[in-house]
């Protein structure tokens, strides 16, 4: 039986938690401006939906990468350190997305993700390829 990876599932509980948080401040923004479907234009309301939306579309592809990794048996520094980056990066975009653009915090967010998927995708091909 695999042992429980305890580095994705730590890394899971955070990003659930941020993922919820993002989405009130979605929710909480079709109210103040009157938005029930859509951004309608209103640029605050759009960047809300891009911060929520842009969590949801990269954090499944990198947690299943730090699961495989991690139930690989690959180093776990390595691994804790590519899900602490990952979650910073997160953590930054949508305070990035909440001020004028371009700013420092949406870009060292979004790299911050890029990079991560790049080494974790390249880790496991590695790894992969090593199993064969």
């Amino acid at each position: 039986m695999l042992e429980f990876p305890t580095i994705t599932a730590m890394t899971l509980g955070a990003i659930i938690i941020l993922q919820m948080g993002l989405g009130m401040r979605t929710s909480t923004g079709r109210l103040k401006f009157k938005q029930s479907v859509g951004g309608g234009g209103k640029e605050g309301m759009t960047a809300r939906m891009r911060a929520h939306g842009n969590l949801t579309e990269n954090a499944p592809i990198i947690l299943m990468a730090l699961g495989l990794l991690e139930a690989s048996g690959a180093n776990r520094t390595g691994i804790i350190v590519l899900a602490a980056v990952f979650f910073a990066g997160r953590l930054l975009h949508p305070i990035g997305m909440a001020r004028k653009s371009p700013n420092a915090p949406r870009f060292l967010g979004a790299f911050s993700s890029y990079m991560v998927g790049f080494i974790s995708g390249g880790w496991l091909l590695l790894t992969a390829a090593q199993m064969l």
